[in-house]
C-alpha cells in the first residue's frame, strides 16, 4: 500500500483591494502609489469626474507636478478638454505652475 502524500491544499491568492475606488480619488489624496496600483489594475487614466475634469487636470489644479508626470507617463491625454473647453496646459499657466506646464508641453499638450 502507498501512503498518501502530504500535499498542502491550493489556496487562491489574496484579493487585490486598492485603497481607493478610482484614479481621481487617489490623485486628490496625492497618493502616487495608489494611482500606480489602480492603473496597473486597468483603471482608466483619463476617466473624468462628475464635473468633467480628468485626473490629470485635477493634478494640475493641485499643483502636483510629480502626479502630473506619473499620469502622463501612464498615458494620460494632455489635450482633453474640460466642459468649458479648457485644457490642462491652460490650467497650469493660469496657476503659474511652470513645472506642470513644462511636463505638459513635453507630452505634446496644445491649446
Amino acid at each position: 500500500a502507498v501512503a498518501p502524500s502530504a500535499v498542502a491544499p491550493l489556496r487562491a491568492p489574496p484579493p487585490i483591494t486598492p485603497r481607493y475606488n478610482d484614479v481621481m480619488t487617489a490623485v486628490l489624496y496625492g497618493d502616487r502609489e495608489a494611482v500606480s496600483e489602480l492603473l496597473d489594475l486597468g483603471r482608466w487614466v483619463d476617466k473624468p469626474d462628475s464635473n468633467g475634469l480628468t485626473p490629470l487636470m485635477a493634478a494640475v489644479l493641485a499643483r502636483d507636478a510629480g502626479m502630473v508626470q506619473l499620469l502622463l507617463e501612464r498615458g494620460a491625454d494632455p489635450n482633453l478638454q474640460a466642459p468649458g473647453g479648457e485644457v490642462a496646459l491652460e490650467m497650469a499657466r493660469d496657476n503659474g505652475d511652470g513645472a506642470s506646464e513644462s511636463l505638459l508641453l513635453k507630452a505634446g499638450a496644445k491649446y
